[in-house]
């Protein structure tokens, strides 16, 4: 044997062991890791996957916002309002609840577990361009700053509300997108739902996160003569960054209740507000904030309405608060997912005709932080049984996914899906901006959008027989200046042409 080749094989040998335990010591500090996440970040919400997010996220934007939730601080924190806020309301601990080291080892799981570059979405059928049953309208109203946060088609009158977040007004459009009149407010409408004679407003305050109690519920007398400088009335105020309510008499005594949706920023809650004499009794159904979406329905077909809660934030869950007829409601959660979830919106119907309400729900919020887009964004369809339980039936990966509304669009007798996105791929899939869903049968939808579906940035979505034809339009509203970046060319391009809203006329017409 060469007297060379001993040495190489102690060399070798000396290799392989030092190999074998530095990945000893690193899976003992991986399990470590695991441990300690497993430990303190449940305390908050469901555990986080780390393959939910690439490795420069978890790094740069992730762990360090929640290195402040497990009671960690600096300087510059404590110069935060945000830190002030949190300790008030007892939502951070005093003192770190684990050491500096201990939060290292923390990091350092999710540092090596993390993918180096984001999860592409599962396979799913392309986008087709063409074949929906609509035809696009652009109306003539052109803005100074494409900042509609809500939209809302009037079928009675054949007209269209939309709400602008720049000046803060509700501008009415006929059906060909013509302005009829603007309305000044003194707040940012984010949500819009009609009553008999009257618009229900949703003021936020601010659109930003914040935790101002700047936001109102404002009504609109519809069938005024002229056009007042403020609402009608103002039925509730000093609430906390609200984005939904729904109303209805949920204790039997002829008078009309709120939930609102307050979704906040660090604080907020879901809040019931009861008439108490020419007041307001206001109870938190939910005391954490997030709330999203809501919706009325008799869910579990008792005769009385209960409400689907769509909570986002942390909690990232769909609830249902069943009424029990009296004033009170039972809290019970239907679904629950990760943080990073972005749960955006929640809707109800019958998909399989058994006389159960089936729900519809978009997640796809990535405007916390610049971040790349999610592959588990998207629509998803849960089937709903007599004892309320929830099962998927069918989903589609859409990034951004921000609201949908199913409704019958094709006039084929089954519900087809119209969904928008907010925050789409615009680098490799612009065509998630809208999408049309068309229910093929059997669980399966056909994908399909427009020419136009990137002639703005869409934000706000309604459907409803705009035209009196007999069939479903929808009204798009654009909201160009988000949190987070788009292509260049896009940016300029909605700031040359300054269109709100797309109308889309359905040209099916039973």
């Amino acid at each position: 044997m060469s007297p060379v080749r001993p040495i190489l094989l102690a060399l070798w040998a000396t290799l392989v062991g030092a190999v074998a335990q530095e990945s000893a010591v690193d899976l003992t500090d991986r399990l470590a890791g695991l441990q300690l996440a497993r430990r303190h970040c449940v305390t908050c919400h469901l555990f986080p996957d780390p393959a939910a997010a690439d490795l420069k996220t978890w790094r740069e934007e992730i762990l360090p916002r929640m290195k402040y939730r497990l009671g960690f601080s600096s300087p510059e924190l404590e110069r935060s309002t945000n830190i002030a806020i949190l300790r008030q309301h007892h939502r951070i601990p005093l003192q770190p609840v684990l050491t500096e080291a201990e939060w290292m080892t923390l990091s350092r799981f999710y540092f090596a577990e993390a993918p180096k570059t984001p999860r592409p979405q599962p396979e799913h059928e392309a986008i087709a361009l063409g074949g929906t049953p609509f035809r696009v309208v652009i109306p003539d109203l052109r803005l100074a700053q494409q900042s509609i946060s809500a939209v809302a088609i009037d079928a009675q009158r054949r007209e269209i509300w939309i709400g602008e977040d720049n000046t803060r007004s509700l501008h009415r459009l006929s059906a060909s997108g013509a302005l009829l009149e603007t309305l000044s407010l003194s707040n940012t409408p984010v949500r819009i739902r009609l009553e008999s004679g009257a618009l229900q407003v949703t003021g936020i305050g601010l659109l930003p996160p914040n935790d101002l109690a700047a936001g109102a519920l404002l009504r609109v007398d519809r069938n005024r003569k002229g056009a007042p400088a403020i609402p009608t009335e103002t039925l509730l105020q000093s609430l906390r960054r609200p984005v939904d309510a729904v109303s209805a008499d949920f204790d039997g005594d002829g008078r009309p209740e709120w939930i609102v949706a307050e979704f906040g920023n660090h604080l907020g809650a879901l809040s019931h507000h009861q008439p108490q004499g020419s007041a307001w009794k206001r109870r938190e159904l939910f005391p954490l904030p997030g709330a999203v979406s809501l919706q009325t329905t008799d869910f579990d077909r008792d005769g009385r309405p209960d409400v689907l809660a769509l909570i986002a934030q942390e909690t990232e869950s769909l609830l249902l608060f069943r009424n029990d007829g009296r004033g009170g409601f039972e809290r019970r959660t239907l679904l629950q997912k990760p943080p990073q979830w972005g749960f955006s919106h929640v809707t109800t119907a019958d998909f399989n005709g058994d006389g159960w309400p089936d729900v519809l729900v978009c997640n796809g919020d990535n405007g916390e932080f610049n971040s790349p887009p999610k592959a588990y964004h998207g629509v998803r369809l849960y089937l709903a049984d007599r004892q309320g339980a929830l099962t998927e039936h069918w989903s589609y990966p859409l990034h951004g996914a921000y609201g949908a509304r199913a409704g019958d669009f094709d006039g084929d007798g089954d519900l087809d899906i119209a969904a928008i996105s907010y925050f789409p791929d615009y680098a490799n899939n612009p065509r998630e901006g809208f999408v049309y869903f068309q229910n093929l049968g059997n669980g399966s939808f056909r994908p399909s959008t427009i020419r136009e579906c990137i002639a703005g940035r869409w934000m706000a979505l309604d459907a409803g027989d705009l035209d009196g034809d007999g069939d479903l339009d929808l009204v798009l509203g654009s909201y160009t200046h988000g949190p987070t970046e788009v292509p260049e060319f896009l940016m300029k391009t909605w700031d040359s042409s300054r269109i709100p809203v797309l109308i889309l006329l359905n040209t099916t017409r039973p």
